[in-house]
């Protein structure tokens, strides 16, 4: 063998450094051939015969050797066990230096590492000898006990189910637990790639228990994945309810010893059938939208629409009946601290028109929706539930506003000058009572946000604090018509006033299960001058999902501005929404 060939003798696997799992590699000659010797996994290699003829064509071999030989180690040093199974997170030792929590006197503490950041881990739980719970912490963070012996409890399942680690406690002292569990986060996402919450089972294998129930995460509503910490070993994945005997929709994992296992579990929304799962390298683990991002953005467009005809229908004219609406939501969410900024933005349009057989021209295109909103907020957040903020916001409308007649009316519109015009309008034409872009409410505000419950599946959020408004009306013209005139309708228009005063809005979501969602929105506002009768705007929505696409919404508003009209308006329906994401 030449020895200007070799890179280095050819190992036993047990003698390679473990850091770098994919083995040895070698580089010999033998007679006319040259032999390149990779070890491509633990008991495996790979082994190139190039067979040579002359001085030049072996010194290009020798070449080539060179290359695959250090490619080969690059590729070993990329992708060994310490890459595919490395923590987020930095060394133990590290994380407890970085860790400010003081030890009282007398007293000692327990240090479990942490393998993920931005995620959820389970709390460490210890117990003394008669198996009692004296403390229990979250992994990162000193936990403060009195000095003894102790047993530390470190999992997601049961104590049985656990990794149970006795442990000395010395006074002033803080005992770092060996790390004797692995780490599994499982990112469930649909075929796209796009987050979701389904679920799923994770069953011990061979012992055959259940662990637990686990669910994706949302990123677009800014949730994050748990970290399952486990006794090493294998599990397997199943759908919700079943079992370690199932032949399909299931997957396997192994989670070594003090390494964190990145799983993608590929899940169809609808059905929840798997369509895909498998361990994932640190470099391609998370979807588009992953927690650790600093934005995040959400945009989905959707339609409802419907065509009717009606002809010789008992109790019905002969007609034909188009309706239709489009809408535009989006919106982006900046972290990156205790800083929060975030763009709401939403565009809903609808309108319909009718034909009626035999008539000369269709009546008029009246509007049904028209709304353009956009609300900006920035909050500086002390703690994960508490800080202040400071938001703006406008809503108003693109179109003019325009109302058909249903016989032949005369309207009287009282003006803000004091003068009144008179129009006669025919059956099944139109008459104008606003113009685009009236009205507009614009609002600006600055106080304190809480969020006090945040939760999968429920979460709560509360502002308070000064505000203003401005709501330009611009001439818009409201109803106001004296019954004691038959003769004719009578409108007034509504005049533009600014606001100072306090604010106050809460908001919540609870997902009752991953295909039903309630969401409620209650905002007030008490001006100073009139404080004892405040305005509010309380809007809510039961989205019933009936698959990716489409949904059934039932939606209520409640709208009380005593400045402008003293009786509650209240308008509900139920909507078929049909729509796409785009981001």
């Amino acid at each position: 063998m030449d020895s200007s060939c070799q890179r280095q003798p050819l190992t036993r696997y047990d003698q390679i450094d473990s850091r770098n799992f994919a083995g040895a590699s070698a580089c010999h000659q033998r007679g006319s051939s040259l032999l390149v010797h990779i070890h491509a996994m633990p008991g495996g290699s790979i082994i190139l015969p190039i067979r040579s003829t002359d001085h030049t064509s072996r010194l290009v071999f020798f070449m080539m050797c060179f290359i695959l030989l250090h490619a080969h180690t690059a590729f070993a040093v990329g992708q060994g066990k310490e890459y595919l199974f490395s923590w987020e997170t930095s060394s133990p030792q590290q994380q407890l230096s970085s860790d400010g929590t003081p030890i009282p006197p007398g007293m000692g503490a327990v240090f479990v590492p942490a393998m993920t950041v931005n995620s959820i881990e389970p709390q460490a739980i210890i117990q003394d000898d008669h198996n009692l719970e004296v403390a229990s912490g979250s992994p990162g963070q000193r936990i403060l006990v009195a000095p003894g012996s102790y047993t530390v409890v470190v999992g997601s399942g049961t104590p049985q189910q656990s990794v149970a680690i006795e442990t000395e406690v010395l006074a002033g002292e803080t005992t770092v637990l060996p790390v004797l569990w692995g780490g599994l986060r499982i990112e469930v996402v649909d075929e796209k790639l796009i987050p979701h919450r389904g679920s799923y089972d994770l069953i011990q294998i061979p012992s055959r228990e259940v662990v637990g129930v686990g669910f994706g995460a949302d990123t677009l509503e800014g949730e994050v994945l748990s970290t399952w910490l486990l006794p090493p070993g294998l599990y397997r994945i199943v759908q919700t309810g079943g079992d370690y005997r199932a032949r399909e929709n299931f997957a396997s994992v192994y989670v070594p010893e003090a390494g964190f296992v990145r799983f993608r579990l590929v899940m169809d929304p609808d059905s929840d059938q798997f369509l895909g799962a498998g361990m994932l390298a640190p470099g391609e683990f998370g979807s588009t939208l992953v927690p650790d991002e600093r934005w995040s953005y959400f945009l989905v467009a959707g339609v409802n629409g419907s065509l009717t005809q009606s002809h010789n229908v008992i109790g019905s004219s002969n007609q034909t009946l188009i309706s239709g609406e489009v809408y535009l939501e989006g919106y982006t969410v900046f972290r990156q601290g205790p800083h929060l900024f975030s763009v709401i933005g939403e565009i809903e349009e609808g309108a319909y028109q009718s034909q009626p057989d035999g008539a000369d021209h269709s009546l008029p295109i009246i509007k049904t929706d028209d709304q353009l909103r956009l609300d900006l907020l920035y909050s500086y957040m002390f703690t994960a539930q508490f800080g202040p903020y400071v938001r703006a916001a406008a809503e108003t409308q693109a179109f003019p506003t325009e109302v058909m007649a249903t016989e032949d009316t005369t309207i009287v519109k009282n003006n803000l000058d004091g003068t009144s015009t008179t129009e006669d309008v025919a059956a099944n034409d139109t008459y104008r009572i606003a113009e685009s872009w009236d009205s507009t409410i614009i609002r600006e505000g600055m106080g304190l946000n809480t969020v006090p419950l945040d939760r999968r599946y429920i979460t709560l959020s509360c502002r308070a604090g000064l505000g203003l408004r401005q709501n330009l009306y611009g001439g818009v013209f409201l109803e106001d018509d004296d019954p004691e005139t038959d003769s004719w309708l009578e409108y007034s228009a509504v005049a533009s006033y600014n606001e100072l005063g306090l604010e106050g809005t809460i908001r919540a979501v609870a997902r009752l299960t991953g295909w039903l969602v309630y969401s409620t929105d209650l905002e007030l506002f008490a001006g100073f001058d009139t404080i004892q009768d405040p305005t509010m705007e309380w809007q809510s929505t039961l989205a019933l999902r009936l698959s990716r696409f489409l949904s059934l919404n039932y939606d209520w508003e409640l709208v009380r501005v005593p400045q402008v009209l003293a009786e509650t308006q209240f308008q509900q329906g139920f909507l078929l929404r049909a729509s796409v994401d785009i981001l």
